[in-house]
Order: structure tokens, then C-alpha cells, then sequence
């Protein structure tokens, strides 16, 4: 029952996390970095932070324990995810979205899944099966499933946008443009290993002060994400700044309140995801995230066909696509039975 509650847990993640800029769609009279902006303070500070401050008691008397190599690890992931997050902007500009969301979800998925099996997370995360074990293969299997998943989700949207007139224009040379979403893929594992290699020590160190599973588990992001948080609120900040457009917070307030629900999806994803991990037992760190990405994958398309950025697709590239969600819940399958091999 608790790996089933792992599993549902891990999808509801993936989907928030994957749909989580509809506010976007709604904000006419804002530009991205205020968006963002809004959204990274509400979602990567405010939000974690009150939860951890109203439900550990004594919270930094609590983080003053644990060592501070590990606080210094979670932020060094959460750092690289950050950085990830504005290598992906920029690349969609300079490459398109359907082919940099390819590259950077099949690299992150490979890494986010499988180096954990390798490189023993932390707690419950060090007691998981070799790569090389039956649950292992079964775990390569599903990523597999899961690349094809992305390839197709790739030739969806190039037939898409190349119909439709909204294929970005290649800026740069190739060779850069590949470099830059190489290196976003690498690093956009980072949001995971944030929570699997550190959350063992925080965990014991806030439910010694009182935190239930939730809050410990809010108290780890808390304190993880500060290096994620620096670069997602400085680098819309260096934006506004460049276009002189601070006055539009206060010209647009219902459009900023609404640009929080970005962050605060965002935040409730990885919490989710994060509690799913640890129910799923000791391949949850592999598995929870796996699946949390095929879902996200899932989540974005869901996104796009209720705001019908599929409408004017040709019946190539739709079918295309639904066979590319179908792929995705099949490689979700595939990691949950794997999941259940290791039990």
C-alpha cells in the first residue's frame, strides 16, 4: 500500500511539475522575468521557509546540527539545477522547445535514475539494488521506454511548430547550441539529487525538534534550494533590470499574485515528489524520479492540448504524440514493477 501511495505521489508530482507555467498563458501585460520572479520567491522561498519555520520548533537550532558538508552538497544540486533552469531558456530560444526539452529530459532522466544506483543516496536511498541486479535491468528497461517516449515527444513538436510557423530560428553555431542543452540536461538532475543524497541527516536533525513527515520533508527543500533559489531570483531580476520594467509589479498586481502559482506548483511538485520517493523504499530515489519525469513530459503535453497549442497540428504529429504519452505511461509501469522486484 505504501509503494501505491509512492507511486500515485510521484505522477501527481511529475504532472505539477509539468504543467506549472499555465499562469503564464494568463499574464498578457508581464514579461518572463516577471513571472519568474514572482514565482521563485513564492515558491523557493516563501513557501518552504513557513512551513518550516510554523512547524519545526527551534528550526535553526534544528539545521545547526547537521553537518554542515551536507547543507553545503544540497546546495551545490540545487545551484546546478538553477543554472540548468536559465541554460534551458536559453537554448529554447536558440534551438526551439521541442528539441531542447528532448535533450534535456532524455540526459536527465538517464542520470536522475540511474546514478543513484551507483552512487548510494542518503538513508533509506543507500540500501538500493546495484544497476547490474534484476530490478536494476528492469530500471534501465524503463528509461529505455522512457527515451523513445522523449524521441517521439522531440518529432511531435518539430512537425508541430515546422506547420504551424513556431519553430525558433537557430541562433549560434550548432556546435554551442548543443553544448549549452548538454549541459543543461547533465545539471537539471540536480533538483532530485538535492533531496536523495542530503535528506537523511536534515530529516533526523528537524523530527528530533518536533517536524512530522511533511514538515521535515518541507524542511529539507527549505534549506536546500537557497543555491537554486540565488540564480532563479537573480537572473530575471538582471532581466527586469536591463528592460527597466520594475514599475509592472505594481501596475499589475492580480498578474504578479497569479505568476506565484508558478512556484508554488513548483513547490508542491518536488514535495510530492520527495514524500513519494521515501514511500517508494530504497529504488524510490531512481524510480520516484523516473517517473516523475515521464509524468512531467505527460503533464506538459496535457498542458498544451487544454490551451490548444494542438489544434492546428497535423493529424501526423497528433498521433505522433499520443503514441508518445502512451510510451511514457509504459515506461512509468515498467519502473513501478521494478520497484516491486526490489521489495
Amino acid at each position: 500500500m505504501e509503494a501505491l501511495i509512492g507511486i500515485v505521489l510521484v505522477v501527481t508530482a511529475g504532472l505539477l511539475l509539468g504543467s506549472m507555467s499555465w499562469p503564464m498563458k494568463h499574464c498578457k501585460n508581464l514579461d518572463f522575468g516577471h513571472m519568474w520572479l514572482s514565482g521563485m520567491i513564492a515558491g523557493l522561498l516563501l513557501a518552504p521557509w513557513l512551513i518550516a519555520l510554523l512547524g519545526v520548533h527551534d528550526l535553526f537550532g534544528a539545521y545547526a546540527t547537521v553537518a554542515t558538508a551536507t547543507i553545503l552538497k544540497a546546495n551545490l544540486f540545487s545551484l546546478a539545477w538553477g543554472i540548468a533552469n536559465v541554460l534551458f531558456g536559453i537554448s529554447v530560444l536558440r534551438i526551439g522547445a521541442s528539441l531542447s526539452m528532448a535533450i534535456l529530459t532524455g540526459l536527465g532522466a538517464s542520470i536522475g535514475v540511474t546514478l543513484p544506483m551507483i552512487l548510494k543516496g542518503s538513508g533509506l536511498f543507500a540500501g538500493a539494488p546495484s544497476i547490474l541486479s534484476l530490478p536494476g535491468l528492469v530500471v534501465l528497461g524503463g528509461v529505455a521506454a522512457m527515451l523513445v517516449g522523449v524521441v517521439l515527444c522531440a518529432r511531435a513538436g518539430l512537425i508541430r511548430e515546422s506547420a504551424t510557423g513556431a519553430a525558433s530560428p537557430q541562433k549560434g553555431s550548432y556546435a554551442t547550441n548543443i553544448l549549452i542543452i548538454v549541459v543543461c540536461g547533465i545539471l537539471s538532475a540536480g533538483s532530485s539529487f538535492t533531496f536523495i543524497y542530503s535528506q537523511d541527516e536534515i530529516v533526523r536533525a528537524v523530527t528530533s525538534h518536533g517536524a512530522g513527515p511533511i514538515v521535515a520533508n518541507a524542511s529539507v527543500w527549505a534549506i536546500a534550494l537557497l543555491g537554486g533559489m540565488l540564480v532563479n531570483i537573480i537572473y530575471p531580476a538582471i532581466l527586469i533590470t536591463r528592460e527597466g520594467s520594475w514599475s509592472r509589479f505594481a501596475a499589475h498586481p492580480g498578474q504578479i499574485l497569479l505568476s506565484a502559482f508558478i512556484g508554488i506548483q513548483f513547490f508542491t511538485g518536488v514535495l510530492l515528489m520527495g514524500q513519494g520517493m521515501l514511500a517508494l523504499g530504497a529504488l524510490g530515489a531512481s524510480v520516484g524520479f523516473g517517473i516523475s519525469q515521464g509524468m512531467q513530459i505527460v503533464g506538459g503535453q496535457i498542458l498544451g492540448f487544454v490551451a490548444g497549442e494542438w489544434k492546428a497540428a497535423p493529424s501526423k504529429a497528433r498521433l505522433i504524440i499520443f503514441t508518445a504519452i502512451a510510451v511514457m505511461l509504459a515506461a512509468a509501469s515498467i519502473l513501478a514493477f521494478a520497484n516491486a522486484l526490489s521489495s
